[in-house]
């Protein structure tokens, strides 16, 4: 869901975008608020409906498949980052932004204000919880890491948010509450076998009884 308006300049570029491949980056060079030297004060552009605006952002989506299979990440992130401005809402959008940042830009400060800003945004859901502590954790933050997932794990998630949770704290130097949240994880979960295969690992490895 969109808010009720949105800065008719974001959706002129966006719009552009859209309508044009090879136009990113030109429009790149254009984001709204940028005036070029010289250019005349003008009055404020229409805002545009929320209808409108989410037809935009679904034309942007399609257009980043085109960008994937040429392998244009810079592309990708502009319009992931247009799009997340048209729906601040879209947590899916909003960690793939960071992913192709992060993974394919190697630009992971940048990734990670992306998504602490779309969890600010988002607060109440645990996708994003989840996005940074997983970038956390590939960077060996573990502690941290476990730190975001509490505070995502008291909303509904899968139990792969679950088990990151328990490798975070195990990589933290707390096995015992690592095993302690398999063991809850199996009741909660008792289809996802990884919780008693990290339990039988962890025994192995004489961490647990």
């Amino acid at each position: 869901m969109v808010g009720k308006f949105v800065c008719g300049a974001v959706l002129a570029v966006a719009v552009l975008t859209a309508a044009a491949p090879d136009a990113v980056s030109q429009a790149s060079r254009e984001l709204p608020g940028r005036r070029s030297v010289g250019a005349q004060r003008r009055s404020a552009p229409p805002a545009v409906s929320a209808q409108t605006a989410a037809r935009v952002a679904d034309a942007l989506a399609q257009r980043i498949d085109y960008y994937w299979h040429r392998g244009d990440y810079d592309s990708i992130a502009f319009l992931c980052s247009q799009i997340v401005q048209l729906d601040p809402y879209d947590v899916e959008t909003w960690a793939n932004y960071a992913w192709i940042l992060w993974a394919g830009l190697d630009r992971e400060d940048e990734a990670m204000r992306v998504l602490k800003r779309g969890l600010s945004l988002n607060p109440h859901r645990y996708e994003l919880y989840y996005e940074v502590a997983f970038l956390l954790y590939q960077q060996r933050r573990y502690s941290e890491a476990a730190q975001y997932l509490e505070k995502g794990l008291k909303y509904p998630a899968p139990p792969l948010a679950w088990n990151l949770y328990a490798h975070a704290l195990e990589k933290g130097g707390n096995p015992k509450a690592a095993a302690d949240l398999w063991r809850r994880m199996q009741k909660k979960f008792p289809d996802f076998e990884l919780s008693q295969v990290n339990l039988d690992r962890l025994k192995r490895k004489g961490l647990i009884e």
